[in-house]
């Protein structure tokens, strides 16, 4: 599955205890992206659905880790005059 560019810029950066959990991360963000576009055929299955909460409960993923690539984009976007 090829990554949602603007994921990969909002949230590429994201650092995980396992480096595996960086990659699966962001193909859940990517399949998030793409299920809820207007234009999307996809919908999600079963098995997505639990794999997505499987990685949500996973005792090695903090939240902080999840939204902290996100807060520093946003932040660089914010016009230094501000």
């Amino acid at each position: 599955m090829e990554l949602n560019p603007w994921v990969l810029e909002e949230f590429g950066s994201a650092k995980f205890k396992d480096f595996r959990l960086r990659k699966r991360f962001l193909s859940l963000i990517s399949n998030a992206m793409e299920m809820f576009s207007i234009e999307s055929k996809k919908r999600q299955t079963v098995s997505m659905a639990k794999g997505s909460y499987r990685f949500l409960k996973n005792n090695r993923v903090e939240l902080s880790e999840m939204f902290e690539p996100h807060v520093e984009s946003t932040i660089k976007r914010i016009p230094k005059d501000s």
